[in-house]
């Protein structure tokens, strides 16, 4: 994240175990809540989906697949009739040989 979030999160939602190895005990304010400080992501946060899709762009584009120009969501590889489309958390594959296709899912896997 380009920027740190906050959140305020009620003490009553951690699990004794995790209180007590974390020390929240001590963060805890005069209304039940902790500030917590998310610096990477979190699951949850509305910019999660857009900072997990750029994280992906970048992965695809170091093994040669690229953003379709005209469809939000399809990729294509520069040199082989490859292309995939994101769609929320799922994506369908459209290939034409076992090479290809398996080409993409071990750089996905990485």
């Amino acid at each position: 994240m380009k920027q740190r979030e906050y959140l305020l999160i009620p003490i009553s939602v951690f699990p004794p175990d995790i209180i007590e190895y974390y020390n929240i005990k001590n963060k805890v304010n005069n209304k039940g809540l902790v500030l917590a400080e998310v610096v990477k992501g979190m699951y949850g946060l509305p910019q999660a989906g857009c900072l997990a899709y750029g994280q992906l762009v970048m992965h695809l584009q170091h093994a040669g697949y690229v953003k379709s120009g005209s469809t939000p969501g399809l990729f294509k590889y520069v040199s082989k009739p490859i292309q995939f489309i994101l769609v929320v958390d799922d994506f369908g594959i459209k290939y034409q040989s076992e090479d290809d296709l398996n080409h993409l899912l071990d750089h996905l896997g990485k």
